[in-house]
């Protein structure tokens, strides 16, 4: 059996990509908080 995309997939991938990309996800830091940012550089 394949993967079958279906229309409560579509609606939760939508749900999903709403909530990932509106506030308080996407917000500019407070000043004078202690901000950590981590990276990781796969090409080493």
């Amino acid at each position: 059996m394949g993967f079958q995309w279906s229309n409560e997939c579509e609606e939760s991938f939508q749900k999903l990509k709403t909530l990932l990309t509106s506030a308080p996800i996407l917000t500019l830091p407070e000043e004078g908080v202690e901000f950590i940012m981590y990276f990781d550089d796969l090409d080493s």
